[in-house]
């Protein structure tokens, strides 16, 4: 009976061996990033530490760190965007860049950098790009935006995104992409 047990035992621990489950590759309609972002303007420099949930046409970004604002909040459920601050007022508006420019003084393009931050093009849109030697995205310019990526060996995603257009800079570090 002990051996039968002991087989048994062994033969679900073989079986569990070999049904593992492959996780989703991140998505412009699915993921999870964490990271930092830093912003300059004509006018200011800001950062920010940033942990950015996209589901979909959803979105929930939050802002938090050495902002000056506190924890801020930018959220969407696919038609209306709004943008919570950290004294809990609550602001509205048809895109997430009049938000942030009016209450913030700087926006980015969050529709296209769900795609960017992933080293993909906007789809339908017209782009130019460029890859390295490996085959990674090494530029890309699209709506306006000269994006370069910096890769890390190690990660399957790009470690730094800077966009530029004239008067704005923003350098993106992703940390941790689910």
């Amino acid at each position: 009976m002990r051996m039968i047990r002991i087989i048994f035992l062994l033969s679900l621990f073989f079986l569990s061996a070999c049904s593992t489950v492959t996780p989703k590759a991140p998505s412009p309609t699915g993921f999870n990033i964490h990271g930092l972002v830093g912003v300059t303007t004509t006018d200011s420099q800001n950062s920010a530490n940033f942990n950015w949930y996209q589901s979909g046409a959803a979105y929930h970004i939050e802002l938090y760190g050495p902002l000056a604002l506190g924890t801020t909040y930018l959220d969407s459920d696919g038609q209306q965007v709004s943008l919570t601050l950290s004294n809990q007022q609550i602001y509205n508006a048809s895109s997430p860049e009049i938000l942030m420019q009016k209450l913030l003084g700087w926006s980015l393009p969050v529709e296209g950098l769900k795609y960017w931050i992933l080293a993909q093009p906007v789809p339908n849109e017209a782009f130019t790009a460029k890859k390295d030697s490996t085959g990674n995205l090494q530029s890309l310019s699209q709506e306006g935006w000269s994006i370069e990526y910096t890769w890390v060996a190690t990660q399957k995603f790009p470690h730094k995104i800077t966009l530029m257009r004239p008067g704005i800079k923003a350098i993106v570090i992703v940390n941790k992409v689910e």
